[in-house]
């Protein structure tokens, strides 16, 4: 009976806490639709570290050899640092790194220029499809200490490592747990040793691996974003929804994967 009512009492306790977890959640997606109407055609106030706004422009400098760019001393003379801050309005890294990498190579293509101008008119005066818009990118979000466009790269240079170790290390645990029905003080001391070596390679490998695990993170909400984008149906941005969509289809077996590496 006492454990019946203590499971109940756990229980009431995880529903509370869900359904707290969830008005906050509305509660800070209501302040952050508000923060956009208050925000809107204002200067940013946003201040930036100086590691922060390097990782900005890897982007641009891996791009800058396939076309015309202004050079560090004219983009200096000219401030466009300030410049580019007083304009960046976007909510996550991926908008910021391309929005870097546009003004430092600029279009002189017409068409190109009278797209852009058509995007910029049509969500002027649409703001329900513009804040929905932002709203997902505020989703997708910043990473802060880390270059989106320098791991993205590293993850198609890494080279192929065998698995035999972290298979091995998984088998010597389950040989452990076997000897200690067979011989126990020897089951017992291969186990700890087990636990030792395998809490020991985590921390050695768990800085290197953090920051490709935080970059798959991304992805896969890159992927996600794409899916509600593409749910939202706005017209104006079509031919750009349908491209995204194409490209998340082949990503299929890559979620496969890296959801049992995020969730690990």
């Amino acid at each position: 009976m006492e454990y019946g009512i203590f499971a109940l009492l756990v229980l009431f306790l995880l529903i509370a806490y869900g359904i707290k977890a969830y008005y906050e959640q509305k509660k800070e997606e209501r302040r952050f639709l508000e923060k956009l109407d208050e925000n809107y055609g204002t200067r940013p106030t946003r201040e930036y570290e100086y590691e922060e706004f390097e990782n900005i422009t890897h982007y641009f400098q891996k791009n800058k050899k396939n076309g015309f760019y202004i050079d560090d001393i004219t983009w200096n003379d000219l401030d466009m640092d300030t410049i580019f801050m007083l304009v960046n309005h976007t909510q996550s890294s991926a908008g910021e790194q391309y929005l870097y990498r546009m003004l430092r190579m600029p279009s002189f293509d017409e068409a190109a220029l009278l797209e852009r101008e058509r995007l910029i008119t049509f969500f002027q005066s649409h703001r329900k499809e513009r804040k929905a818009l932002q709203v997902l990118f505020h989703k997708l979000g910043r990473l802060k200490n880390v270059s989106l466009s320098d791991y993205l790269n590293n993850l198609l240079e890494l080279p192929e490592k065998s698995n035999l170790p972290h298979y091995g290390m998984i088998a010597a645990i389950a040989v452990s747990v076997i000897l200690i029905f067979i011989i126990p003080q020897l089951g017992v001391l291969a186990l700890l040793a087990s636990i030792i070596f395998n809490v020991i390679h985590y921390f050695r490998n768990k800085k290197e691996m953090e920051l490709y695990i935080l970059t798959l993170s991304y992805i896969l909400r890159m992927i996600k974003v794409v899916k509600e984008i593409d749910k939202c149906k706005i017209e104006a941005i079509k031919d750009y929804t349908k491209k995204m969509t194409e490209a998340e289809k082949k990503f299929r077996n890559f979620k496969r994967g890296s959801y049992l590496v995020i969730a690990g």
